[in-house]
This record gives structure tokens, sequence and C-alpha cells, in this order.
């Protein structure tokens, strides 16, 4: 029995999605195993400390690594009023530096 072209094109986009799919959780999974923080710790680089709210992953130059989103605390630990949120890059860690 033959294959349709429409059945093959849902097929091979099928095994695509499980691809990514894969690809995702294993750089998840790399990036967690280096990853020391976790949503609601404090994280501190060149520019400041932040609360870390949401954790995302990025492919660099030769390695993968977390990019962590949230609000930006002052040194006594309140939020800024001023551009309260931000982005901070695992590699600008000071605590790793």
């Amino acid at each position: 029995m033959a294959i349709l072209k429409a059945e093959l094109d849902i097929q091979l986009r099928k095994i695509e999605e499980q691809a990514v799919t894969l690809k995702n959780k294993a750089i998840k999974a790399y990036c967690d195993s280096k990853n020391p923080y976790k949503t609601g710790d404090v994280f501190e680089d060149h520019i400041g400390k932040i609360i870390v709210e949401r954790i995302e992953y990025h492919k660099g130059y030769s390695d993968y690594f977390c990019i962590y989103y949230g609000t930006e605390v002052k040194k006594d630990g309140t939020a800024k009023k001023k551009n309260p949120k931000r982005w901070a890059y695992q590699c600008n860690d000071i605590k790793n530096k």
C-alpha cells in the first residue's frame, strides 16, 4: 500500500516535533546540571542583584547557559522602583568569577 504525500508530511512533522522536544529536554538537563540557582534565589552580576522569577536556556558561541529574569533589588533587599525587572546571564555571575 502506497503512502500518500500528505501522510508522509504529517509523519515527518511529528518526527521533527519529537526531535525538537528531545533536544530541548537535553539542553535543559545540561543547563540545570550547571545551574546553582532556582526560582526565588538572589542572583548577582556586574549590574546588581535580582530575585530570580524565571529561568530560560540559551546557546552561546560555544556552550549552553541559563538566563535569569526577575525583580532587581537594592542593597537593602527592597525592589527598585525604576526599571524593576531585567534579564541576567549566568556567565556574568559574580560568585563564579
